[in-house]
Formats: structure tokens, C-alpha cells, sequence
């Protein structure tokens, strides 16, 4: 059947569930029809510009988004290590956000400074319709005064509903609202540990909260009561510093319309008897639970202690009544306790398989376990200890060394769902088949991480590898530049060729040049150059040598000689080098940055790595 011959509300049925970059790449100059559809019929456009080249960033904002503002619902922007500056990019395109009036989603993740925050929640203020907000602040260099007025900004938004964040930069860094929000409904918080008494001050600025996310920092000797709050259906919480049930009790207590509760226990655990007390009395609601604890045992018996806590999880109350099924397992000194629903996402070098495990669901066996992980590191297959009956199916992202025992390939049938692989080895050239032979069985591989600690020649035959699917490489080896030959090794290999996402570590800033001149699927670039570092040393022995008594300069010849033969600077010409009256306030770094905006496309944003000044990162 023609595609053309659906009618157009199949089309905007579909449409719905496609990112707005992906419609206009697909559907717009086909023919009119489709431009129509796409201009004036449909009305609820979602953009999401995280991993997209800067061409079709600037396309998307400059053509087609001042055409379809007020049909747009839905924007994520991030300053990515793929997408840098692109928040502050896409503010300059946009003039004024009036034109707005059906924006309900805003999605902010990295934003670089305190000025485009402010900028940002100004805006957020003319969007007359803005129910869900999301700020990402991992990197932004804020203290707590300059935070408050921006949470009590956010809580004055007349009609937000729904508020995400993720603080990185300090646990303490987080203030609560002093301001009374009367719309906000959920609310998560990741990166801030919320104390006892600051519970009841969040509650009294957020009356209408239901949906709450968040970290708690419980001492043994808090003694707090908790306002009673009826409002609140679903509570997810991560518990630090306490194993004492009773302060849950005491939280659980004042939610008694509480349907939906997910807690992690940092350490402790608790027993079934005492979750159905606490839930009998004071949880009558409750439909959903979901929990994951540990505890190390040290000394202790852990068979009498996994078989007792098991046990405890097989009354009516857990079995019958509610058909709420734990499993339990023992690996490294430590017991793990955890409903049936729990999903293993790392499952890495510093675990084992476990030495027991057991479930109190009757259906339930170790090959379940085996399909709840997800994330693998290859120490787990060097053990004899993985039964032959069981196979992991849903491997998502796999750490593996070189070369590969047959035990891998017993236990991994499929790697249908891999997504991400990270390669430790120093001699992938002596074992080019076996990782040809990986490639073949992952269908969907999108990230290959090389991760080489020994000082050697590249792994060159590497490239001469296939997977079709693979578009992010991370070649920056701890202990390798790739020269020019090996980067035109490179440029002509598959992988090279629809290579989207790369970061190297290079010899030359040339083969920058030459990578983003030749790669010609490359959307983004994060390099560091080595003659960069070795210029660094040179400033700073310069400057350490200026500054020296008389007796003990060195002649600018001499050391120039010297460096050049124990750091090994190459005088390339057109390189940004040090050159005699070249402006001592003009950094490096500058220089370096400078040079290239001279010789790459005028369209790409070239900047320095914000969390590691020595890389660079290019959008193109």
C-alpha cells in the first residue's frame, strides 16, 4: 500500500509520538501535502535537540520554529558535551517567547550560569500555559543565596504542576521555598539530602504535593513529628545514615492515602513482619510497593540470616493478600533484599554472582534474576560459579576484556539489547575475530568505549572491524595520540564513516581539522591535543625560568632546544604556537580556540570543556 494513500489523521496520530526534529527531517519538502500537514494541521509538536548536529539545529530554530510556536508543547535543550552552548544558542534565536501560548513542557539540563538561569525563569513566567519544568543544575556554579530566590521563583509559576531537579554540585546546595506554591503537584529532588525538619517546611510551601521524589538524611536521633498529609498518593524515597524502620513509621504515619511507595535503604534491613505492621496500621491504601536494602554481615551466620529474612516475606499478608513477591541473595559478605520488580543496572567489576539467592514467589528462579540484568562487566564470567542453566538475555551496556572465554558466550546468547561496550584491553589487534564476532551478535550497538591503560601503538586493526549501527566512539586512551596516518586510518574505515559522536586524543591540532573536514557524518568532536599539553608545560617552565635569578636563565634558544627534545613540541606550520611578541595576555588556550574557529566550518561552536579545560568540544 502507497504511504500517500493514508488519510491525514493517521498521519497526525503518528506524528504525535515523533520527536519534531525527526517530522521535519522525514515529512517537509516531500510535497505540499505533507508541508501542510506539517505547517498548519498539526498542533502539538515535542522537541527534543539532545544529540543533534548544529546544521540542523540552526535549521530547526531559524526556519521552522518562528513558523509553528504556538503549536509547540514540548522543548529539551542541554549544554551537553555533544550540544555545548546550545541553551544560550537557542535563547539568541528566539527574541521573544510570546508566540508561545501552548508550551507546557520545558526541559533545562546543564544550564552554564547563574545569568541564563535568571534569563530562563523570566521566561518561564511569559509562558502563560507552563505546567511541567525540568532543571538540570550538575555543573552550575551557584551558592545558596543566589539560589533562593531562583526555588521561590519557580514556586511562584502560576500554573506549574510538575517540577524536576537534579543538583550535582553540592549535596547542601538545595533551599527550600519560602514561598507557597498552589498548583504544584510533583515534585522530585536529586543531589540534596533532606533532613526531618525540613520536611514539614516543604509540605507547608507545597499543600497540594501528591507526587514526591525524593533523598532523606535520617539520624538515629531525630525526633521529629511529621504533619499530617492526606494529599500525598506517591512517595519515592533513597534513606541515608539510618537502618532504625521506626522513623519511617513515623513519616508513614501522617500519609495515610498513600498508594504508591518505592524506597531504597542505604543500609539495614527489615524484615517482613514489620513492613505489615506499619502497613496494616497506618498505609490502608497502599497498592504498590517497592523496596531494595543490603546489609554486611561480617562474622554472622548468612545462611540462618538470608533464610530467616526470606521467611519473613512468606505470610498471607505478603503471598496472598497482596501477591507482593522479594527475592534475596548473598554476594560479597552482603545480603540484598529487594521486591521481584528491581532491576539490576549494575551489575559491574566489583560484584559476584551471588553465592545464594532465593524468592518467595513460587515461579520465580535464578534465570529471572539472570533477565533483570542489564549492565555487565566481564570479571562476572572469569568465575566458574555462573550455572550452566541460566543466560543473561538483556545485557544493555557490557565491560569486556580481551580475549573472550567460552564461559561468555555459554552465559550471553544474545546481545540483541546491547546499546553500549566498553573494550579493556592493550592487544585488541592480536583479537580482531573475536571482536568481529561480538559486533555480529549486537544488531543495536550505538556507543563502542575503547579503554587501553598500557602505552602502545593503536589498535589500528580495530577499524577494520564492521558494525552498522555503531555511531558514538570514545577513543581517548589513557596512553595514545593518534598521529595524522592513524587518523586517516581512521577517516576511511566504516566505523570512521558514519561515526556521529567521537572523542581522541590527537598529536597534532591538523588532524582536528582533518577529522572534522573528512568525517563526514561527525556531528560533535570532544579532543584534546597533545602538543596543547606540552605548550602548557612550556609556559609554565617559562615563566618558572623568568622568574629565576640571573645566574640560572636559560637563553631562549637553549630552551627551546631543550623542550623540543625532551617534550617533543613540533614546529607544524600554520600550528597556533608560541611566536616571539605574541600578546602575553591572550592564553593559550585562547590561541588555540581562535585558530580553529579560522579553519572550521564559520557554523560550528568551539569551546572548552567546562568540567576538563584541556579537551575541546566542536558542534558541527
Amino acid at each position: 500500500m502507497d504511504i500517500e494513500s493514508f488519510p491525514n489523521e493517521i498521519f497526525l496520530e503518528l506524528f504525535d509520538y515523533i520527536n519534531g526534529i525527526d517530522l521535519f527531517r522525514a515529512f517537509y519538502g516531500l510535497n505540499s501535502r505533507f508541508n501542510n500537514l506539517l505547517y498548519k494541521q498539526f498542533r502539538t509538536y515535542h522537541f527534543q535537540f539532545a544529540s543533534i548536529s548544529k546544521f540542523y539545529f540552526d535549521l530547526i530554530c531559524q526556519q521552522h520554529i518562528p513558523c509553528i510556536a504556538d503549536k509547540i508543547v514540548g522543548i529539551c535543550l542541554s549544554e551537553s558535551y555533544n550540544t555545548p552552548e546550545q541553551i544560550n544558542l537557542f535563547l539568541s534565536y528566539i527574541p521573544s517567547w510570546n508566540r508561545f501560548t501552548c508550551l507546557r513542557t520545558l526541559s533545562l539540563s546543564n544550564i552554564p550560569s547563574l545569568e541564563t538561569l535568571l534569563k530562563l525563569l523570566n521566561i518561564c513566567h511569559q509562558l502563560c500555559n507552563l505546567t511541567h519544568l525540568r532543571l538540570s543544575l550538575l555543573y552550575l556554579r551557584i551558592s545558596r543565596p543566589e539560589l533562593q530566590p531562583v526555588i521561590n521563583n519557580i514556586w511562584s509559576l502560576p500554573k506549574l504542576i510538575r517540577c524536576d531537579f537534579d543538583i550535582g554540585i553540592s549535596l547542601d546546595l538545595f533551599c527550600l521555598p519560602t514561598t507557597i506554591s498552589s498548583t504544584l503537584q510533583y515534585l522530585s529532588v536529586k543531589g540534596h539530602h533532606l533532613e526531618w525538619k525540613q520536611i514539614n517546611r516543604l509540605f507547608k510551601s507545597t499543600p497540594c504535593l501528591t507526587h514526591l521524589s525524593i533523598s532523606m538524611a535520617m539520624s538515629d536521633h531525630d525526633n521529629y513529628k511529621l504533619f499530617y498529609r492526606p494529599a500525598l498518593i506517591k512517595l519515592k524515597i533513597d534513606v541515608f545514615f539510618s537502618s532504625d524502620f521506626s522513623q519511617i513509621v513515623i513519616f508513614l504515619k501522617a500519609l495515610p492515602n498513600l498508594r504508591c511507595l518505592d524506597v531504597h535503604f542505604r543500609t539495614g534491613l527489615i524484615y517482613g513482619y514489620q513492613w505489615e505492621e506499619a502497613i496494616r496500621n497506618y498505609l490502608p491504601k497502599l497498592k504498590i510497593l517497592r523496596f531494595s536494602m543490603n546489609r554486611f554481615y561480617g562474622e554472622l551466620y548468612p545462611q540462618i540470616l538470608l533464610r530467616d529474612i526470606a521467611n519473613s516475606y512468606r505470610s498471607s499478608f505478603w503471598i496472598d493478600e497482596h501477591q507482593w513477591f522479594v527475592q534475596c541473595y548473598i554476594r560479597d559478605r552482603t545480603i540484598y533484599l529487594y521486591t521481584s520488580s528491581h532491576r539490576f543496572h549494575d551489575f559491574g567489576d566489583t560484584f559476584n554472582y551471588p553465592d545464594s539467592w532465593t524468592s518467595t514467589c513460587p515461579y520465580d528462579n535464578q534465570q529471572n534474576f539472570c533477565d533483570n540484568i542489564t549492565d555487565v562487566s566481564y570479571e562476572l564470567f572469569s568465575q566458574r560459579r555462573i550455572p550452566s542453566t541460566v543466560s543473561m538475555r538483556n545485557i544493555e551496556h557490557l565491560s569486556i576484556t580481551l580475549p573472550i572465554n567460552d564461559q561468555f558466550w555459554s552465559v550471553v546468547p544474545s546481545l540483541n539489547r546491547l546499546h553500549s561496550l566498553m573494550i579493556l584491553s592493550s592487544h585488541i589487534d592480536h583479537f580482531q575475530s573475536q571482536l568481529q564476532t561480538l559486533f555480529n551478535r549486537a544488531p543495536n550497538l550505538c556507543r563502542l568505549v575503547i579503554d587501553q591503560n598500557e602505552s602502545s601503538h593503536p589498535q589500528m586493526l580495530l577499524f577494520k572491524c564492521t558494525n552498522a549501527s555503531i555511531r558514538e566512539l570514545y577513543l581517548k586512551c589513557h596512553n595514545h595520540n593518534f598521529s595524522q596516518q592513524e587518523c586517516e586510518i581512521l577517516v576511511h574505515s566504516a566505523l570512521g564513516t558514519q561515526c556521529e559522536e567521537l572523542s581522541i586524543n590527537v598529536i597534532s591540532y591538523e588532524s582536528i581539522v582533518y577529522l572534522v573536514e573528512n568525517m563526514i557524518n561527525l556531528r560533535s568532536l570532544d579532543v584534546q591535543c597533545h602538543n596543547e599539553i606540552t605548550r602548557e608545560h612550556f609556559l609554565s617552565i617559562k615563566k618558572h625560568h623568568e622568574g629565576s635569578h640571573n645566574g640560572h636563565l636559560l637563553k631562549k634558544k637553549k630552551l627551546s632546544k631543550w623542550l623540543k627534545n625532551h617534550l617533543k613540541i613540533a614546529d607544524c606550520t600554520g600550528s597556533p604556537h608560541l611566536k616571539n611578541g605574541d600578546d602575553e595576555n591572550m592564553s593559550n588556550t585562547d590561541r588555540i580556540i581562535h585558530w580553529l574557529h579560522d579553519r572550521l566550518p564559520s557554523r560550528s561552536i568551539i569551546v572548552r570543556n567546562p568540567t576538563f579545560s584541556q579537551s575541546i568540544l566542536i558542534w558541527i
